[in-house]
């Protein structure tokens, strides 16, 4: 049977206020703070706040303060990225 990927769609686990919502949450906490952060994006298409670091070291930290934090482990993510240079 043929399906017609154009009209489906999935619901999402969290809305953008709720992923805005810890985001501040985990900046108050110190996110910014973890070594090798480059950047920080509320990811729509994934539903999920994605972190940058430097390396994948980082991210067990990451999970940990949105554990401590109240925020649910998989509603973050993580990419190696490079970090900008200024020219």
């Amino acid at each position: 049977m043929h399906r017609d990927w154009r009209n489906h769609c999935e619901s999402a686990s969290w809305d953008f206020t709720q992923l805005y919502d810890w985001s501040l949450c985990l900046q108050i906490h110190g996110a910014w703070e973890l070594p090798e952060i480059v950047s920080v994006d509320i990811d729509e298409t994934r539903n999920r706040i994605v972190y940058g670091f430097e390396s994948w070291a980082p991210f067990a930290d990451l999970t940990a303060l949105a554990t401590a934090s109240g925020v649910p482990c998989d509603v973050v993510a993580a990419r190696v990225e490079v970090r900008p240079q200024a020219l």
